[in-house]
């Protein structure tokens, strides 16, 4: 995954009262050898952008010919790239509908938007067509979906001056388009060839459900067309909006201590296996391998697994995983159950871990239905993939209380010469074990 800077402006560090630019203030970040795989490092030391949590990027290969002219491909090793975090923004509420078709993951981007900007500022699609609405994913969302912006076909007297301007992407809620969010956009150090920039959405942006951007470059000079002013080009309006999610990411930090699974050799009820699909809406989600998501039966102990397979881990590169439970009755404010998957070693394959949630017994208590939601993320918590919202039901019976599991046993089950009452009744001690006649009592 390529991951760069992600630096918030706002108009003061564009332009300040006077009309001038205070070039000082616009930070365009550090620029990337990206798109120069000639210039990758190829031992495995790790560069170090800035003192910020870094993630590793994923492997690129470069291929070369030989003293005899075989071709070979070698594989790079890319450099560390730190993620500043982004300020918070404001957010509404609205809600979209997702078909879903099993397709194996191509992308470590759950939603990787290129677009064009054509010279009279409209945003365009790769076929030419003028963009009304993008979809960022999940509401809460962090730094997995990516806008590439394409600025070659604007009318340039000299193409070779890009690097004079930044590139910003600038975001509002739209029941509040007077609060605008600014990011500098990252850019490789071959901008002025390429002419492409890109951001990776971070969670104060998909907060927002219903919210719209536009793009503008910004002269970091005032010497070019009119002598001290800045020029600037801005683009058309292009709306977004995010699925709803009740969960935040503040939760995952907090997630309770689930269960500990010390084996999986074990009666156990039906696992869901979660798996990572193709969504018509969402662009990459999960799955959880069943309709309508049973999580068992009202009393059941500690017999419901989840498992998050590797490979699912891997292809997002997160290492983190978390369930989250609330009840469909309960309260906007009401605080969810957040469990951790655990990782346990593949038995195939021990180099390999599986990551497992074991459902504690407080969720099978009462036969009800749940909002569930699984998030994964890198060991930082930088990069956040949500799924969307499902529901879930434990399946009621004819139980009270537990305790009816145990007390009332009657004499045909009676094997081993308990004491039985004048009117058919166990005795069972106040530590649930069976009270009979034997010299040890």
């Amino acid at each position: 995954m390529k991951i760069r800077h992600l630096q918030k402006i706002d108009d003061a560090n564009v332009i300040n009262d006077n009309n001038k630019p205070s070039e000082e203030k616009v930070d365009t970040g550090a620029l990337c050898n990206w798109l120069k795989q000639t210039t990758a490092p190829q031992d495995d030391s790790e560069e170090e952008v800035d003192s910020q949590t870094s993630v590793v990027l994923g492997k690129w290969t470069k291929t070369a010919l030989d003293e005899e002219g075989t071709a070979t491909t070698i594989q790079l090793k890319a450099p560390k790239r730190s993620i500043r975090k982004a300020a918070p923004a404001t957010f509404s509420t609205a809600t979209t509908a997702s078909t879903k078709e099993k397709e194996p993951l191509e992308s470590h981007h759950r939603q990787e938007h290129i677009v064009k900007l054509s010279s009279d500022g409209s945003v365009l699609d790769g076929s030419n067509q003028e963009i009304a609405m993008l979809n960022f994913g999940v509401q809460h969302d962090n730094n997995v979906s990516v806008i590439i912006a394409d600025f070659s076909a604007l009318s340039w007297a000299n193409k070779g001056r890009m690097n004079q301007y930044t590139p910003v992407i600038s975001f509002c809620n739209k029941d509040t388009p007077e609060t605008v969010v600014s990011y500098v956009m990252n850019t490789s150090e071959q901008w002025s060839n390429n002419k492409s920039a890109e951001f990776y959405i971070p969670k104060e942006i998909t907060s927002i459900t219903n919210g719209m951007f536009l793009f503008s470059l910004q002269e970091k000079g005032a010497t070019n067309n009119v002598n001290e002013k800045q020029e600037i080009w801005v683009s058309k309006t292009v709306g977004f909006y995010t699925a709803q999610n009740i969960f935040n990411n503040d939760m995952l930090t907090v997630a309770e201590p689930n269960p500990n699974i010390n084996s999986l050799a074990y009666l156990s009820k039906n696992r869901i296996d979660i798996e990572d699909i193709k969504s018509a809406n969402l662009g990459y989600d999960f799955s959880f391998g069943e309709f309508p998501i049973i999580l068992g039966t009202k009393f059941d102990q500690y017999v419901k697994l989840m498992k998050l397979s590797e490979s699912l881990m891997r292809n997002y590169e997160c290492f983190k995983g978390f369930l989250l439970l609330k009840p469909t009755t309960a309260t906007s404010t009401d605080r969810p159950t957040v469990c951790r998957f655990q990782a346990i070693k593949d038995k195939t394959d021990p180099s390999k871990n599986n990551y497992y949630c074991m459902l504690p017994k407080e969720i099978t208590e009462n036969a009800q239905s749940y909002t569930i939601a699984v998030a994964i993320a890198d060991n930082n918590f930088e990069r956040i993939y949500w799924s969307s919202n499902q529901t879930a039901t434990v399946i009621n019976n004819f139980l009270s209380n537990l305790a009816q599991l145990t007390n009332n046993l009657q004499k045909g089950f009676n094997t081993s010469g308990g004491l039985i009452t004048a009117d058919n009744y166990m005795l069972i001690s106040f530590d649930n074990f069976i009270i009979d006649t034997s010299e040890n009592q």
